[in-house]
C-alpha cells in the first residue's frame, strides 16, 4: 500500500485537516493512515472491480471511506440519504453493488437480504455490509473511480461515471483560483453524497491545506430532501467559525431572510459559493448586504462538477463567472454552452469516455470579458404564441427574489401571454400583495416575458410529491403533468393588467 500512500499524500498537498462533529481536528497524516488501514482490509473483502456503496450522514468516516476506496480498483457509489427504496434498490441493481459502507449498528433498510456488518479499520461509526449470495461478478473493462447519481428526477436516477483524476482536477483548479481568499476553514453544508460538496467542498478544502469541518446534516439545517432550518444553519455557521460554504439558492434565500429579520452578522464569512440553480442578481445584492460574501458559480455532475465561478477579484452579479483553469467554454450557433475539450467524462457508465466538446444543455452567452451567463435549459425553451423565445427560468428567478413568493414555475408554450404557478412563502399571504409582487417583476420584464395569469397552489413542490429533485429543482415535466387542466386554459385563476 505504499502506492496508495504517495498518492493520497500527493492528493491532499498541502495538508488540509478534517474537523469532526466533535471539534476533534485529524491532520493529513492521520487521514492518510486511517485511509490505508481502511484500503487494506477492504482489499480482502471485496473483488476487483466491484462496486461499492457509501450510505450515511455526513461525517469524517465517510471521507476517510471516500479516500480510502480510492486506492483501490473499485468504484465507489455515494447513496443520497434522501433517496427512496425504490430508488435505491434501482441503484443497487443497476450498479451490481455487492458491498455497502453504512452506518454501524443502523443497517440501511435494504440490509435484510445483506450479512452482517462487519467492522473496518480507519472508521469508527461505519461498517461494511456485503450480499447474503449472488454478489455481483466484477465491472469488465475500465472501473471509474466514482459514479454519482444526480438528484433523482425519475424513479431510475441517472449515474455519472468520473475517474479520480477528473475529480481532483476540478479541486484543484477550484485551489487556485480561491488561493487569493486564503480560506483557512470551510463548512459543508450540503450533503456529502452531492458531488458538489464533496469535490467543491472536500476535496478543494483539503487541496488547499485548509480545515474542514463536517458536522451531522440535522446541524446545517438540512432535512429530508427539502427541509431546511435557516436559524440552526447560521447557528453552526456562526459556532464553526467557518470563511467559507457551499449553498443552494433556496436554502440562501431562508438565510438571507432569516438574517435580515434578526439584524444578525457573520463576520467570518470570506466566500460563499451558491449554485445548484437560477439565482436573482437581487438575491445576491440582499445577501450582500446583509454580509453574505455570495458569489455565483455553474456546473454539471457529467463535467466533474464546477465549470465556472464568480470570484472576489473577477465577480459580474447576473454572470455564473468566468471558466476554471482546467476549461474551456463556448456557445452553440444554437445559443447551447459547450465545454471542454479538457474535461473527460461519462454518463451512465457505457463503452469509452466522451471527449472533446461537451454539450451541457444550457443555455447562455459570453460577454466580452469572458464571463458566462446561463439563460436556461435548452429542453425548457418556451415558443410564445407570437412565435418569442423564452426560458421560464429566467422571469422565475426573478420572482423568487421576492419576499412573498417561495415558488414559482412559468409556462406559456403557444400561449399569447406566460402563466405562473406561485406559492406564496407565508400561508396567510393575501392574493393581493402576490398580485403586486408579480406586477413588480412584470415591471422589469419585456412585455412578452412578463405574467399574463397566475394560480396559487394550495401545497409546495416537494421532493415527496415528486415535484422536486432533491436539490431542490423543478421537475417540470411533472409538473406539467399534475397542473395539465390549469395550463389548458389561458385564465388559470388571477389575470394581472399590465
Amino acid at each position: 500500500m505504499h502506492a496508495c500512500s504517495q498518492r493520497l499524500n500527493s492528493l491532499i498537498s498541502p495538508p488540509g485537516r478534517l474537523v469532526g462533529s466533535d471539534g476533534v481536528i485529524i491532520d493529513a497524516e492521520e487521514i492518510t493512515t486511517r485511509a490505508i488501514q481502511l484500503a487494506e482490509a477492504l482489499a480482502t473483502q471485496v473483488a476487483d472491480g466491484e462496486a461499492v456503496g457509501l450510505l450515511s450522514d455526513n461525517s469524517v468516516d465517510w471521507v476517510i471511506a471516500d479516500l480510502g476506496l480510492q486506492s483501490l480498483n473499485v468504484t465507489v457509489i455515494p447513496i443520497p440519504g434522501f433517496f427512496t427504496a425504490a430508488q435505491v434498490q434501482h441503484l443497487l441493481a443497476s450498479r451490481k453493488i455487492g458491498a455497502v459502507i453504512a452506518a454501524r449498528g443502523q443497517p440501511p433498510a435494504f440490509a435484510t437480504s445483506w450479512l452482517d456488518p462487519i467492522a473496518l479499520p480507519g472508521l469508527a461509526s461505519l461498517a461494511l455490509y456485503k450480499r447474503v449470495a449472488d454478489t455481483p461478478a466484477a465491472v469488465p473493462g475500465a472501473v471509474y473511480q466514482k459514479v454519482t447519481f444526480t438528484s433523482g428526477s425519475t424513479a431510475e436516477p441517472k449515474g455519472i461515471s468520473l475517474t479520480a483524476e477528473q475529480q481532483w482536477t476540478v479541486a484543484k483548479s477550484l485551489d487556485h483560483v480561491l488561493a487569493p481568499l486564503n480560506l483557512r476553514r470551510h463548512l459543508v453544508m450540503l450533503p456529502l453524497s452531492v458531488l458538489l460538496e464533496n469535490l467543491a467542498g472536500v476535496y478543494a478544502g483539503l487541496s488547499m491545506g485548509a480545515e474542514v469541518v463536517i458536522p451531522p446534516l440535522s446541524a446545517t439545517g438540512l432535512t429530508g430532501s427539502s427541509g431546511f432550518d435557516a436559524q440552526q444553519a447560521i447557528r453552526t455557521i456562526r459556532d464553526s467559525g467557518a470563511q467559507s460554504l457551499i449553498t443552494l439558492p433556496q436554502m440562501l434565500r431562508e438565510m438571507v431572510s432569516c438574517l435580515a429579520s434578526s439584524g444578525e452578522q457573520l463576520p467570518n464569512l470570506k466566500f460563499v459559493a451558491v449554485g445548484g440553480g437560477k439565482v436573482a442578481p437581487d438575491l445576491i445584492q440582499r445577501a450582500r448586504t446583509q454580509g453574505l460574501p455570495v458569489y455565483e458559480g455553474y456546473g454539471l455532475s457529467e463535467l466533474a462538477s464546477v465549470v465556472a465561478l464568480n470570484l472576489p477579484q473577477q465577480d459580474r452579479v447576473g454572470s455564473v463567472g468566468q471558466p476554471l483553469p482546467h476549461v474551456q467554454v463556448k456557445i452553440a450557433a444554437d445559443g447551447e454552452i459547450l465545454v471542454g475539450p479538457s474535461v473527460d467524462c461519462h454518463a451512465n457508465a457505457g463503452l469509452g469516455l466522451n471527449r472533446g466538446w461537451v454539450a451541457t444543455g444550457d443555455l447562455g452567452h459570453i460577454d466580452q470579458d469572458g464571463f458566462l451567463y446561463v439563460t436556461g435549459r435548452k429542453k425548457n425553451l418556451l415558443i410564445t404564441g407570437f412565435g418569442r423565445n423564452v426560458s421560464p427560468e429566467w422571469p422565475e428567478a426573478l420572482l423568487l427574489s421576492c419576499d412573498e413568493i417561495a415558488q414559482a414555475f412559468v409556462y406559456g408554450e403557444a400561449q399569447t401571454r406566460l402563466s405562473a404557478l406561485i406559492y406564496p412563502r407565508q400561508a396567510n399571504a393575501s392574493d393581493d400583495s402576490l398580485a403586486q409582487a408579480i406586477s413588480r417583476i412584470n415591471a422589469t420584464l419585456p412585455d412578452y416575458a412578463q405574467i399574463g395569469q397566475w394560480h396559487r397552489l394550495p401545497e409546495p413542490f416537494t421532493y415527496a410529491n415528486g415535484l422536486l429533485t432533491a436539490n431542490g429543482r423543478m421537475k417540470r415535466g411533472a409538473i406539467l403533468q399534475r397542473y395539465e387542466s390549469i395550463f389548458s386554459s389561458e385564465l388559470i385563476q388571477r389575470s394581472l393588467t399590465t
